[in-house]
């Protein structure tokens, strides 16, 4: 029998969470908890609030509504979710961009993801990869550096937004390999990933699910800390002597500000409990997402630990975002 294709999965996996996400008629407004996600349907975060709001649905008997608030790369609705009320009602799908690496590139962001949220639960985790194009001659992360090294034509990367985690992971590989690269920032994975397919760019970071759909590119290392399941046979910068390019990505879920302590610990059982389900579980892994399902001090901890990694790296690179 043939296995379903990735956006076979994809598809369906919205679809089942959508079917079940939209609140029954007649019932009251103030039992509806919305998740906001902060970009358009269709990505991994829309995915995966779907089918955590599908779940949560049944756990906690009450209907939970998603809401796509998009623009100004996930400002507007986390500017949303900021203002509401702290009662539970209104929740956030945050990420590593909107929660850590934009407010300290952004020169005005609106909100203080520290101060004005609380982290509820962690709800998957990525890693990135680095590739290098079809027509690059190289076959292994030295070889890739040596070729780059040589004509700053060849130092050029690309990754799927400016200010985004690619970004200053990938400029953290030219450091470690002492190359001087240079980045360009496209407008999602989608376009990054054909012109690495086209070798129209020499080399590009990007989710694994991301590079695996860049036909014949080459991969040459990934982000985590060990190998990954889903690429086991690609190695790590760690393994190959460079521990400073490490970095995962996240997607998890805040509460506004004042939110009741008891609400938190409730809202993070429920959570983590979901994103824990094997209907979650296994929808995330076969796209090459690792679900969490962390407490809510776990997910506090995470956050800080992260601003505190990228934040030296971000001030060294001079980027200020004024969009």
């Amino acid at each position: 029998m043939a296995q379903p294709s990735r956006r076979h999965l994809i598809k369906s996996a919205v679809l089942a969470a959508a079917a079940v996400c939209v609140p029954p008629l007649g019932r009251a407004q103030e039992n509806i908890t919305r998740l906001v996600v902060t970009f358009p349907p269709g990505g991994i975060g829309d995915i995966v609030t779907r089918l955590m709001a599908q779940q949560l649905a049944k756990s906690m008997g009450q209907p939970f509504v998603v809401e796509n608030r998009a623009g100004a790369s996930g400002r507007v609705g986390t500017q949303f979710v900021h203002r509401a009320a702290p009662d539970g009602t209104t929740l956030l799908l945050g990420n590593t961009v909107t929660m850590v690496t934009g407010p300290l590139v952004w020169k005005t962001t609106g909100y203080d993801p520290i101060n004005d949220f609380i982290p509820i639960s962690q709800a998957l985790e990525f890693e990135l990869a680095y590739a290098a194009a079809p027509n690059v001659p190289v076959k292994d992360l030295r070889e890739y550096a040596a070729w780059a090294a040589r004509d700053p034509r060849n130092a050029v990367f690309g990754s799927p937004s400016i200010g985004g985690l690619g970004h200053f992971l990938g400029l953290q590989v030219g450091r470690e390999i002492k190359v001087e690269l240079t980045h360009v920032g496209y407008k999602g994975s989608a376009p990054l990933t054909n012109d690495l397919m086209a070798g129209q760019i020499p080399a590009g970071i990007d989710t694994l699910d991301a590079q695996v759909r860049a036909r014949n590119a080459k991969l040459l290392a990934t982000t985590g800390r060990k190998r990954s399941a889903f690429l086991p046979n690609v190695p790590t910068f760690t393994e190959l002597g460079y521990p400073e390019v490490q970095g995962t990505g996240w997607f998890g879920f805040f509460a506004p500000a004042r939110t009741p302590k008891p609400l938190i610990d409730r809202l993070s059982r429920e959570f983590a409990a979901a994103a824990r389900t094997p209907e979650v579980t296994q929808r995330l892994r076969a796209i090459s997402y690792e679900p969490i399902g962390s407490t809510s001090e776990e997910f506090a901890q995470t956050l800080r630990a992260d601003r505190e990694k990228f934040s030296p790296l971000i001030k060294a690179s001079g980027l200020v975002l004024d969009e």
